[in-house]
């Protein structure tokens, strides 16, 4: 496969993901049920490929299937706190904070999966935080609701850290299809149930809405964090994982043209530190995994 192709991928991916935040906000629906349609279309789509994929019986062993199971419905409570964050705070703020998942995700594997954390990577964790307050600590007013959306979009990284925690380990076994198809299953189940206790109904929208949930479903989920999988065979991590932090950026500046959402100076300098942490984090995974393949090539592993 042509690398320069699959690249041109990755970007057309960061893309589709970049606007998602300004696409949610354009919908007249509720956020919520906006979060259940976006994962409803995409089992939708997806049920026709599973079945022609498993037409025979497929091995899935019963605890890669709970674990499965949980990791959609921790997916649908990401989900849920990051949509409905977009209605108590900003783009920036949202996505900024929930672009720092890897944080999280480094902390968790440190913490529960006995990963060692370098020099260089407990820096970053700790100007990702130093970034975090310089980009939150005027909306952690509790004179607004606006310490809600920064609550909902911490819960929405953290989870989304435990998604991809859980992803590390069924993924050993289980092919990306099937977990995908479960995760996003159980997933869209979770956010029905949210929709029906806080809206009642999943009807009576405008057309142009079911048109957004498509949109969703399509490109920022199968044509984006799809391909991004996808890449992983041929190219290396941290091109997408760089890639995906113009996500914020992309987002902040839409943000400013369609709802005038401008940040604070002092919240460029966060946003700024916090991307700049996850960049240096980025390619020092990147430095790490080349230095282990050296080692390994030293002493004949393969």
């Amino acid at each position: 496969m042509d690398t320069k192709f699959v690249k041109l991928m990755v970007v057309m991916g960061v893309m589709f993901v970049s606007v998602v935040a300004l696409v949610v906000k354009s919908a007249s629906a509720p956020l919520i049920t906006t979060a259940f349609f976006r994962l409803f279309f995409t089992v939708l789509i997806m049920l026709p490929v599973v079945v022609a994929k498993n037409n025979r019986n497929t091995y899935f062993p019963q605890k890669e299937l709970l674990l499965s199971i949980l990791s959609g419905l921790i997916l649908g409570v990401h989900f849920f706190g990051w949509f409905v964050a977009l209605d108590y705070t900003t783009v920036a703020n949202a996505t900024v904070i929930v672009d720092a998942s890897s944080v999280f995700t480094l902390l968790g594997g440190h913490l529960f999966l006995n990963d060692k954390m370098t020099k260089k990577e407990t820096i970053c964790v700790m100007a990702t935080f130093v970034g975090a307050i310089l980009l939150t600590y005027r909306s952690l007013s509790f004179a607004s609701n606006e310490y809600i959306g920064i609550l909902l979009s911490v819960m929405s990284s953290v989870t989304l850290s435990i998604y991809m925690l859980i992803g590390r380990r069924v993924r050993r076994t289980i092919s990306n299809l099937n977990y995908t198809f479960v995760v996003y299953l159980f997933g869209s189940i979770f956010l029905a149930a949210c929709t029906m206790i806080m809206e009642g109904t999943f009807t009576g929208f405008p057309k142009s809405n079911y048109l957004i949930f498509l949109y969703l479903a399509i490109f920022p989920t199968l044509l984006g964090h799809s391909i991004f999988s996808w890449s992983l065979k041929y190219i290396k991590a941290s091109f997408s994982a760089t890639m995906l932090l113009f996500v914020p950026v992309v987002s902040i500046i839409g943000a400013y043209f369609l709802f005038d959402e401008l940040p604070l100076p002092e919240q460029f300098v966060g946003a700024g530190i916090i991307i700049l942490s996850l960049f240096a984090f980025t390619l020092g995974k990147d430095e790490a995994r080349k230095n282990l393949d050296s080692d390994k090539e030293e002493k004949g592993i393969n």
